[in-house]
């Protein structure tokens, strides 16, 4: 029989979330403009747990709202932060499909498939979002 974790159980034997490797959870997120844009990383858990999410998916929209991001447990993703892009990528499955499949925490080394960065670069120019 599981027994219910209570809020002194110690989270430390939890497995790394996707987004949180080289982050501590008692240090202080920085602000968003103290970072480098390619260093923004939008799917660290801290940003919910100390209310700065706001902030940084701000300057995403206002600065790279097609955003390249790679991690070690997630691997390379794109973040879209403006609506219009994300309704222009949902409606078109032609050039954006998983039929292939998705493939999660694909290694930082790893080559990316063919045509992958240079197709979303083709369409970044035309995604300026709402």
């Amino acid at each position: 029989m599981s027994e219910a974790r209570t809020s002194s159980d110690d989270s430390t034997n939890l497995p790394p979330r996707p987004g949180s490797e080289g982050t501590d959870s008692s240090k202080v997120i920085p602000s968003a403009y103290d970072l480098a844009l390619e260093d923004i990383n939008p799917i660290n858990p801290h940003l919910w747990s100390q209310h700065r999410w706001k902030e940084y998916f701000a300057r995403l929209r206002a600065e790279d709202p097609v955003h390249f991001n790679q991690t070690d447990l997630a691997g390379r993703y794109w973040s879209l932060t403006k609506y219009a892009d994300i309704k222009k990528v949902d409606s078109d499955w032609q050039n954006f499909s998983s039929a292939q499949g998705i493939t999660l925490g694909l290694p930082i080394d790893a080559e990316l498939p063919e045509g992958c960065i240079g197709h979303h670069n083709i369409h970044r120019p035309g995604s300026t979002g709402a």
